[in-house]
């Protein structure tokens, strides 16, 4: 993880008490899928920023959702990297749609000042949104 991923993920620690935060998953760790297809060739060698799993409970390290963050190197330097970023983002989102698991992007403009440092209290006011969508989600269930 780099420094901003990692201030990120002790934020998620403290403010996601009743869930697991994960960093760095690959996608065969927590998807299930029949091997040979192209579906499953397509996304199982992608990692997320942080799978965020049950604590506790009967559903205990289940996942509950992916939690990405696009810094300022995500899309990275070239066009070409740019559009196969763009693919590989289409394709997590879809992907995590139909199978049900909840799917958040931090982007920079969520949680940083003007001089371009992650902002504590706009990172935490985000993560605390995402933290009650996903406790609200388990109330309707």
């Amino acid at each position: 993880m780099n420094i901003e991923e990692n201030k990120i993920f002790y934020s998620m620690v403290k403010i996601f008490n009743d869930y697991n935060v994960n960093p760095q998953v690959s996608f065969r760790a927590f998807l299930k899928g029949e091997e040979d297809t192209e579906t499953w060739k397509t996304f199982r060698d992608f990692y997320c920023d942080f799978l965020v799993t049950y604590k506790r409970g009967s559903k205990i390290n289940e996942p509950v959702a992916v939690i990405e963050y696009h810094g300022g190197g995500h899309f990275g330097d070239t066009e070409n990297q740019k559009k196969r970023v763009e693919n590989n983002d289409y394709v997590r989102e879809k992907l995590f749609n139909k199978i049900g698991l909840k799917y958040f992007v931090i982007k920079d403009y969520d949680i940083k000042m003007k001089s371009g440092l992650i902002d504590e209290e706009k990172l935490n006011s985000f993560l605390n949104n995402i933290n009650n969508i996903l406790s609200n989600q388990i109330k309707q269930n």
